[in-house]
């Protein structure tokens, strides 16, 4: 794998996961058009930020200590060919916590 992908990966998330997955390059361009697909309410994915592989759920637009409404929920869209996702908008960052906001 490639090294300095993989300090460029550390240094914009700030955090070093155990096992690096091959990260891929490609030239791609947000598309002109997309395609709604809904609010996006929540994502569940699998990191080792703890030092082991655990499976994290965030929920969008709510804070995750009083349940209240927070910020604006992303938007989930597709391209025309309905092969690519993308999160679109919305009140959150990802930093060495994880997905905050």
């Amino acid at each position: 794998m490639n090294k300095n992908i993989n300090s460029k990966f550390y240094d914009i998330k700030g955090f070093e996961p155990s096992e690096m997955i091959e990260v891929v390059l490609k030239s791609r361009e947000i598309p002109k058009k997309l395609i709604l697909v809904g609010e996006l309410t929540g994502v569940s994915y699998m990191s080792d930020r703890s030092g082991k592989m655990e499976e994290y759920m965030h929920f969008f637009g709510v804070n995750e200590d009083t349940g209240r409404k927070k910020g604006k929920k992303p938007i989930l869209a597709t391209d025309e060919t309905g092969k690519l996702l993308f999160i679109v908008d919305g009140t959150f960052k990802v930093t060495d916590r994880g997905i905050v906001g």
